[in-house]
């Protein structure tokens, strides 16, 4: 709930975590990423996209994006090499600020670097988990199969008003709040309470910057 709150903060901070959802076929990962985009900031769920269609969507809609089955992120024959394919050299910059992806667009008569934002909080899930620097810069969640005797294995995420209503207070919320998050997430910074260090505390610190307010 607090990455899902923190959708709509991720502006205010310096880099913000992704969701790693690790777990066999059937564990619910993309139970988790449906229930999670009900919420969250403008939500797009994708299984085959393009490196130019990533940078483009987030820059023009700093939406929260969802890759499911993502082992296909890593299925490249070209190369020996984990962190070497377009569409993952663009997610291990993306979960930071000022990270950007140039293209040479044509403007006119010639053609002009233009520079897309790629940051934005992302929600990863597959069978096989991520690999390299991308792993790094994840909070992982290890799903597990519902028992047989558990109905819960059964549900599924639907179209209740209850979402609305969740989305319709978040947003209050944030203009409410903005600000002392941010005094939070400075103030975490300068006076650290946590027995969290380098790349760890860069993950957690802006969730538990919105988890102090």
């Amino acid at each position: 709930p607090l990455w899902d709150i923190g959708t709509y903060l991720h502006p205010l901070f310096k880099a913000y975590p992704y969701i790693n959802l690790w777990g066999e076929r059937n564990s619910g990962k993309t139970k988790v990423m449906l229930l999670s985009s009900k919420i969250s900031f403008n939500p797009i769920m994708v299984s085959d996209i393009t490196p130019s269609v990533i940078f483009r969507v987030v820059d023009q809609n700093s939406c929260t994006l969802y890759f499911d089955e993502a082992e296909r992120l890593f299925d490249d024959k070209s190369t020996k090499n984990d962190d070497t394919s377009e569409i993952v050299s663009l997610l291990n910059a993306g979960w930071q600020q000022g990270s950007s992806a140039v293209r040479m667009e044509k403007q006119g008569e010639k053609f002009e670097p233009l520079f897309f934002d790629s940051y934005s909080p992302k929600m990863i899930a597959s069978i096989a988990g991520i690999k390299g620097a991308l792993d790094s810069r994840s909070i992982s969640i290890i799903m597990l199969r519902a028992r047989k005797d558990d109905v819960k294995g059964d549900s599924e995420p639907d179209d209740y008003d209850s979402y609305q209503y969740i989305r319709d207070l978040l947003y209050p919320l944030v203009l409410k709040n903005w600000r002392t998050i941010k005094e939070n997430y400075s103030g975490l910074g300068v006076n650290k309470v946590f027995k969290i260090s380098n790349r760890d505390w860069q993950i957690w610190k802006p969730l538990l910057s919105i988890a102090k307010e």
